[in-house]
């Protein structure tokens, strides 16, 4: 995760990182997460995602 530019967690167990919306367009930050899901968690789009966001 590091490699892919998140922060370590703190006192929660979550990496996480900021995308400012005037560099990330919704399509790169999207490509990004899906990278993510796939590289480190081996999600392959056989299974339905629920997101949710605040």
């Amino acid at each position: 995760m590091k490699g892919a530019g998140y922060a370590d967690p703190g006192r929660a167990p979550n990496y996480w990182k900021s995308y400012p919306g005037d560099t990330f367009t919704n399509a790169a930050i999207a490509a990004e997460l899906l990278t993510i899901l796939h590289e480190v968690y081996g999600y392959n789009g056989a299974m339905q995602l629920k997101i949710e966001t605040e």
